[in-house]
């Protein structure tokens, strides 16, 4: 049951904004490929906060 309560919270710990910490992520930085952001917070990002490369565009991700 531990392993399972584990997993879960490792699992939704990658769904998470990685800037704002509350809402889900939903946008892919161009052209890193990194999906990290909500659509607020990757709004207001010039540099790509995992590998530092300037942003050209943004794609928003639908994940179902």
């Amino acid at each position: 049951m531990q392993r399972l309560k584990e997993k879960n919270n490792q699992l939704r710990q990658q769904t998470v904004c990685k800037i704002c910490m509350d809402k889900e992520v939903a946008v892919v930085f161009l052209p890193c490929g990194h999906l990290v952001s909500c659509a607020e917070c990757a709004s207001g990002m010039k540099d790509c906060p995992i590998c530092r490369v300037t942003v050209k565009g943004i794609v928003r991700a639908f994940m179902s």
